[in-house]
């Protein structure tokens, strides 16, 4: 609650020193005194950062909340970020692997014999997280719309804060990478060893979530006006899925064609992240196409986020 001006609130009621109406100009409880304006924004507006970390404790438990929700009241907790990602690496390494037979193409195009098993996981996990952030943080607005309608919050707390779910579900995940990397470099016949090149590892995957967040925005901000959208996402995210090389190589297609599979936002970073951790040659120029259109397509959803948002509270 607001205190009107010229009424004593309590001294120990911090909702009241911050939300304290300033007295008349000229009198001395107006020293120290603000009163604060929510307006909409008009037109493109730069992000207000300053905003952003002041709410840094509202962003904590946002990303707490959606975590602790995910996992409550589960028997295997944090297990379960397991079995979608193994259950997909058998069917992978099955089907694709060995009766498609991508496996050996695989192996010809490197010039030597990889895991299968591990080349696909090292695939899936950064499309995993891939996918997940743009889910939760797409629909972020919509799940909190309850929020948006009675109080002001950042919006653009919500989006960020779904990056903690695919964000923990990927840290238990990796683990299994690093267990099966081990595996295989204890076998000398296997060509996989712990380089120096792993520890590009974490930062690729990372880098993975500046296009995951850039469509998470662009769609959320979307969606808030036209749900049809929301329809139209997991039509899309599969499609994405066979135009990634995550069960196969980018080195298997045509070479005067390759290059177009950077355009891809993530696919650079699928690429890099298992040259990482399979001891790979890294393309650095692939990598530098995805990483420059990712910033590019996150510029913008940034800015047309901040421009929707004052529509927000209407219509969500």
């Amino acid at each position: 609650m607001i205190a009107p001006v010229g009424e004593d609130t309590h001294p120990d009621s911090r909702l009241a020193r911050v939300q304290r109406l300033p007295y008349a100009p000229g009198t001395k409880d107006a020293v120290g005194s603000r009163r604060t304006h929510i307006r909409p924004r008009r037109g493109w507006q730069a992000i207000d950062v300053g905003e952003l970390w002041r709410a840094r404790d509202l962003l904590w438990i946002f990303t707490i909340r959606d975590i602790q929700v995910r996992y409550k009241q589960t028997f295997f907790g944090f297990g379960w970020a397991l079995v979608v990602p193994v259950i997909q690496i058998l069917v992978f390494s099955v089907f694709f692997g060995s009766v498609l037979g991508v496996s050996s193409r695989v192996n010809e195009a490197a010039g030597r014999i990889l895991p299968y098993p591990l080349f696909a996981l090292t695939g899936q996990i950064v499309w995993n997280f891939f996918k997940m952030t743009v889910d939760g943080a797409s629909l972020s607005l919509l799940s909190n719309g309850h929020l948006i309608r009675k109080i002001y919050v950042p919006r653009l707390i919500l989006p960020l804060a779904a990056l903690g779910k695919p964000t923990m579900d990927t840290l238990v995940v990796f683990v299994l990478m690093l267990v099966l990397t081990g595996w295989y470099a204890a076998d000398p016949t296997s060509g996989i060893v712990f380089s120096r090149g792993m520890v590009l590892a974490p930062l690729l995957l990372a880098g993975s979530a500046a296009p995951a967040l850039a469509i998470g925005l662009i769609v959320a901000a979307v969606t808030v006006f036209y749900r049809d959208l929301q329809h139209v996402l997991p039509f899309f995210t599969s499609i994405l899925f066979f135009v990634t090389p995550v069960i196969y190589s980018v080195a298997l297609l045509p070479e005067q064609y390759a290059w177009l599979m950077y355009l891809n936002p993530v696919a650079g970073f699928v690429e890099a992240h298992r040259a990482a951790v399979m001891s790979l040659p890294i393309n650095w120029l692939g990598l530098g196409i995805s990483a420059a259109f990712s910033l590019l397509l996150l510029v913008f959803g940034l800015f047309y986020f901040t421009r929707a948002e004052r529509q927000f509270a209407d219509v969500a």
